[in-house]
């Protein structure tokens, strides 16, 4: 682990609380979006455990490998959210930034602990990425074909991934699928050396979110073991607890293997939400896609 940087040494004028996970808050500059989580302390975060280093660098590589999808030739698409680097901090939370948490706090409401009662010697992971839209969960789709666009995308992402780096995302709900608009007519994916083009119709979607996420680089599986993972498997509310349920089910809770009928299980998922929360009407237009994505065992396949 590198040596941490001094939390107060950043500059955090401008920075507007947009989000938060369980295991940390999202802030963005306007161009960009940064993601801040205490690693490495004993003291529960918003009633979790802390995560060590060593388990976030596995999500670094694999955020670092999926942006670089953008620059190959063979397989490549620019779906994933481009990295723009990480670094680590040590010291208290900035009183900036707390005025910022309690801003979005009163506004929207918050779930996550408020990060003062953090001591003076906690460290944090900073990562920064390319600001990339609005969560799928929160946008107005403007059209059936819009909804399919949107679909497409993610399938197409995710197939180039597959071929790439053997990638299952493992926790793509739709709060990970982001969503801004396009000057593209197309979104171009090269699959197998092929072009694999997706009418755009005024969108473009992003991926983001690599906390669970698994990929092969160089014949080293890079992944997180959630074998013994009792809360992820017993959530109930939401038809994305029964994915993380169907996943252990499906590679036998075998989370080295490569299984990529996990991907398939979320574009299924995302296809049931964009039709059914958000387009209702539309569900019959596409209902031959939305009964055959589960014949398919990777989205590859699906291509």
């Amino acid at each position: 682990m590198e040596k941490p940087m001094p939390f107060q040494s950043l500059q955090f004028q401008n920075l507007q609380k947009i989000g938060e996970g369980t295991f940390g808050e999202v802030y963005t500059t306007g161009e960009n979006v940064i993601k801040i989580i205490p690693i490495e302390g004993e003291i529960l975060v918003n009633g979790e455990r802390q995560k060590s280093f060593k388990e976030i660098k596995k999500e670094i590589l694999i955020t670092k490998e999926l942006s670089e999808l953008r620059e190959r030739i063979f397989n490549r698409c620019e779906t994933f959210v481009k990295s723009l680097g990480f670094k680590i901090v040590c010291g208290k939370y900035p009183i900036e930034l707390l005025r910022e948490w309690d801003r979005f706090e009163t506004s929207k409401g918050s779930e996550n602990d408020r990060p003062d009662f953090l001591p003076d010697d906690q460290l944090f992971i900073i990562f920064e990425f390319e600001n990339s839209g609005v969560a799928l969960e929160s946008v107005e789709i403007e059209s059936v074909a819009q909804g399919v666009s949107i679909v497409k995308q993610v399938c197409c992402a995710l197939a180039v991934a597959e071929k790439a780096l053997q990638f299952e995302h493992r926790d793509l709900h739709w709060g990970n699928v982001l969503v801004r608009a396009s000057v593209e007519d197309t979104i171009i994916f090269r699959l197998d050396g092929r072009d694999v083009s997706v009418r755009s119709q005024g969108v473009e979607v992003k991926i983001i979110d690599f906390t669970l996420s698994r990929i092969t680089k160089d014949n080293k599986t890079i992944y997180i073991d959630l074998k013994n993972d009792v809360s992820l498997f017993a959530g109930q509310g939401d038809s994305q607890f029964d994915i993380y349920r169907e996943m252990k089910k499906k590679n036998k809770n075998d989370w080295a293997a490569f299984s990529p009928f996990s991907n398939i299980l979320w574009a299924h998922y995302i296809c049931q939400k964009i039709f059914e929360a958000k387009l209702q009407a539309g569900l019959d237009e596409i209902r031959d896609f939305y009964k055959k994505v589960l014949s398919y065992k990777s989205c590859y396949r699906l291509m």
